[in-house]
């Protein structure tokens, strides 16, 4: 089980973004649950994003032993009439949080964002960190452009979450939420008193996966005006 994060278009076809983990080789039927049946929805679309070499997706950022982990896929759509781009379980979205080495950095760190999951429900939380080190190995460190905190109160995410967009909260309580963040992984954490697991997600940076997929985000399908390409 995974998340389907958001819908993106290439200008000719529209597809669902989730991890590629789970959306599996070219070709592979993807099923969901539609009316308490399992329904076929799509198939997995070649175009798909495991590591890049960290320099190469930030070009300012010299590092020559570190891989930026992206893990994503996307999924072509049967009927596309079947689906809308509102988040489930959450607010209006607005605008992309557009976000490079020219405009990344500490003033993220504690940011209030929010998700749903397809295992968890409604997430909240905030960035812990930035380009967070998830593995070590022959000399060579995969890190992931944020690693997120579950809120206070709030369950572990889960497994089943992979492929979940995470949004950026406003400062105004009447802002849209402004998605930021992909989701493909985890990372537990044992607590001080050694008793206690606590899992935080790990996402890509949302522009990065677009810009290297080549595919802009669906906005307003079945939610009102209709989007046009051009």
């Amino acid at each position: 089980m995974a998340s389907i994060g958001a819908l993106v278009t290439d200008g000719h076809s529209v597809y669902a973004l989730t991890s590629r983990h789970v959306a599996g080789p070219k070709g592979q039927p993807i099923m969901s649950l539609v009316g308490g049946r399992k329904t076929q929805i799509g198939v997995s679309c070649e175009r798909q994003l495991t590591r890049r070499p960290f320099s190469e997706v930030y070009p300012e950022f010299s590092s020559r032993r570190t891989f930026l982990t992206i893990d994503a896929g996307l999924i072509e759509i049967s009927n596309l009439n079947d689906w809308t781009s509102q988040v489930y379980g959450l607010p209006a979205v607005g605008e992309l949080a557009d976000l490079s080495e020219r405009n990344i950095g500490i003033r993220l760190i504690n940011a209030e964002v929010a998700a749903y999951g397809a295992a968890s429900g409604e997430l909240r939380g905030r960035i812990a960190a930035l380009f967070f080190r998830h593995r070590s190995i022959g000399g060579y460190d995969d890190v992931t452009d944020f690693l997120i905190a579950l809120a206070s109160g709030q369950s572990n995410s889960q497994p089943g979450d992979s492929g979940t967009v995470w949004h950026l909260r406003q400062k105004l309580p009447n802002e849209p939420l402004r998605p930021i963040a992909l989701q493909w992984g985890g990372q537990g954490f044992l607590s001080t008193d050694g008793g206690t697991t606590h899992n935080f997600a790990l996402a890509a940076g949302l522009s990065n996966v677009l810009r290297l997929l080549e595919v802009e985000l669906v906005a307003e399908h079945n939610t009102g005006s209709q989007p046009f390409w051009g």
